[in-house]
């Protein structure tokens, strides 16, 4: 019985708008939309470069950089955001969202 009270407790604290998670990484929501925006902000500024490259390299280069580029920083992620913060996660974002385009189906 006492795990489902600390259950509904957690779920008051996720689920209150007023109420912010303790955690380290206690953001406000516009912070919060700038770090999910990176990766959309990222893979609209390369829409046009990811289709000239896959003219010109090859479809399955490119998806194997695409695939390799955003593991790679996906890996990376929790270990630089831990030393570098809002900053860190914004850009890993970034690059993130720039790597998947080369893995959209052209």
């Amino acid at each position: 019985m006492h795990a489902i009270c600390c259950m509904q407790q957690i779920m008051l604290l996720l689920f209150n708008g007023d109420v912010l998670q303790p955690g380290p990484f206690n953001w406000d929501e516009q912070t919060q939309g700038l770090v999910l925006g990176g990766f959309f902000y990222g893979y609209t500024t390369t829409q046009i470069l990811g289709g000239t490259l896959a003219q010109k390299v090859g479809g399955k280069l490119l998806f194997l950089f695409g695939v390799a580029w955003t593991a790679a920083l996906t890996m990376l992620l929790p270990v630089l955001t831990n030393v570098g913060g809002f900053a860190a996660i914004f850009t890993l974002r970034l690059l993130m969202g720039m790597g998947e385009v080369c893995v959209r189906e052209y």
